[in-house]
């Protein structure tokens, strides 16, 4: 049985009482790829799947109980992420004065120290801090996808521009170089108002051109890689 039920997440097992409701155990817990004994004292978390023993007549009751649906499993509470997503940054806010200086978090530990509480309290009344199994991975590789995007972005231009300085390009050239291998028409729009240089267009439209024939023939690589008819 899959635990879809909010209102259990962060429960116990034993508060489940499935021995006095329905006349079963509860024998494992699968939380990830992870087996897990069935304890009393074990916390549950949405997107566990336990393995119930419990009388046929009564597996519908243990279905409503539990839930037993994927849907809701996959989706974030964004009254949740959102309520600890502020908290994190209002603490990151925060300022310590220490004699001649100021101590503060920042709006990337704040949200971090936050995440580590709520994560540990687990719940607070109807609010379950705790993200399910599923979507929490799924949020993970999306931050590594955010991160490594930014690093792609900020050092592609960085040696894009070194490269250009050490083959003796003008700056003109170089800048209108770096926003075709960019590929954003904003920084050629910004390029040409520092300078009236007819070689940062040029630069742009050489690379651009290039930029847009690689990206053509990556999507052939792609389908072929991918068994895509």
């Amino acid at each position: 049985m899959l635990l879809s039920n909010s209102r259990l997440a962060g429960r116990s097992v034993a508060d489940l009482d499935i021995p006095g409701r329905f006349g079963g155990v509860v024998t494992r817990v699968r939380r990830g790829d992870l087996d897990l004994l069935a304890h009393d004292d074990l916390h549950l978390q949405l997107g566990d799947r336990l393995r119930v023993v419990v009388p046929r007549g009564r597996m519908g009751e243990l279905t409503r109980l539990l839930g037993d649906t994927e849907r809701q499993v996959s989706e974030v509470d964004a009254v949740s992420l959102g309520l600890g997503v502020s908290m994190g940054f209002l603490l990151g806010l925060l300022t310590v004065p220490l004699g001649s200086v100021s101590l503060s978090l920042g709006v990337a530990a704040g949200p971090l120290v936050v995440g580590i509480i709520l994560g540990w309290k687990e719940r607070t009344g109807p609010i379950v801090w705790s993200l399910p199994t599923g979507a929490s991975t799924t949020l993970r590789q999306f931050g590594l996808l955010i991160v490594l995007g930014v690093l792609l972005a900020a050092v592609g231009p960085a040696v894009m521009a070194f490269v250009t300085a050490r083959m003796g390009m003008s700056p003109a050239r170089s800048g209108g170089l770096v926003a075709g291998f960019v590929g954003n028409p904003s920084l050629l729009a910004f390029a040409n108002s520092r300078t009236a240089d007819e070689r940062v267009t040029e630069g742009y439209a050489t690379l651009y051109a290039v930029d847009t024939i690689v990206k053509i023939l990556l999507v052939q690589v792609i389908v072929a890689l991918g068994g895509v008819p």
